[in-house]
C-alpha cells in the first residue's frame, strides 16, 4: 500500500480554516500508515512574509508571534492526538515556502500535505504561490488539497 511510506507527514498550517483542510487527508494517510504528523506554522513579527508568484515579497499584517502560532497549534494537535496519531508541532520564523522546505528536509518527512489556498482563500495570492514553489521545490510527494470556500 502506497501509505505504508509515510512514516512522518508535513502538514503546514496558516491559522485559516483554508489551511486546515489539509488535515483530513493528513489523517487519512496517517491512520493507513501509522505514521505520524507534524504542524508547521511559520511565525513572523510584526508581519508575516510570503512569496507571491515566487519573486515578489509581501507583508501580511496578523497576530503571528511564536506564542500565539504554538497556542493554535497545539489547539489542532489536540482532537488529533484524542484519535490515537502521534503529532508534533514546528513554529519557526521566515520565509514561509522556504522554512517549509527546509523542516521537510530537517525533519526527515515522506510527504507534504497542504492546501492551495491559504489565509486570504481566494486566488492564487497568498497560499497557492507557496504551494507552488513548494511542489517545484520538495525532494518528497506533495499533496495538494483543493479547499472548498465557504460564504
Amino acid at each position: 500500500m502506497l501509505g505504508s511510506m509515510f512514516n512522518k507527514i508535513l502538514v503546514p498550517l496558516d491559522g485559516s480554516i483554508f489551511a486546515e483542510q489539509a488535515l483530513p487527508s493528513a489523517l487519512e494517510l496517517a491512520r493507513g500508515s501509522g505514521g505520524s504528523l507534524i504542524l508547521l506554522r511559520v511565525s513572523g513579527h510584526p508581519n508575516t512574509r510570503i512569496y507571491v508568484e515566487g519573486t515578489a515579497v509581501f507583508g501580511l499584517p496578523s497576530d503571528d508571534s511564536a506564542a500565539h502560532c504554538e497556542a493554535y497549534l497545539e489547539r489542532m494537535a489536540g482532537p488529533i492526538r484524542q484519535q490515537g496519531i502521534m503529532v508534533q508541532t514546528r513554529v519557526v520564523d521566515g520565509m514561509i515556502a522556504d522554512e517549509i522546505l527546509s523542516e521537510a528536509t530537517t525533519l526527515g518527512v515522506e510527504v507534504i500535505v497542504m492546501t492551495s489556498h491559504g489565509r486570504s482563500g481566494f486566488g492564487r495570492w497568498l497560499m497557492g504561490s507557496v504551494a507552488d514553489r513548494i511542489m517545484q521545490y520538495a525532494s518528497v510527494p506533495v499533496m495538494i488539497v483543493r479547499p472548498v470556500h465557504h460564504p
